[in-house]
């Protein structure tokens, strides 16, 4: 006999949806990925604003010694 919502998806005895357990760890994947996307994404910039000011910094010595 088919499930009563018509899907054919399989239950496990518990009454969660196999695919449930599935959506929840690529949540999890996800979540883990976006987080480390986001501390790469700080760090670019850290790395951007700390060259920008060797920049001006030089600049700024280069501008002193004329």
């Amino acid at each position: 006999m088919p499930n009563e919502d018509n899907s054919t998806e399989a239950a496990r005895p518990g009454g969660v949806r196999i695919s449930d357990f599935w959506f929840a760890r690529i949540e999890l994947r996800l979540s883990r990925l976006e987080s480390m996307v986001e501390r790469l994404e700080r760090h670019l910039w850290m790395l951007i604003y700390a060259a920008g000011a060797v920049l001006v910094i030089e600049g700024l010595r280069a501008l002193a010694a004329i």
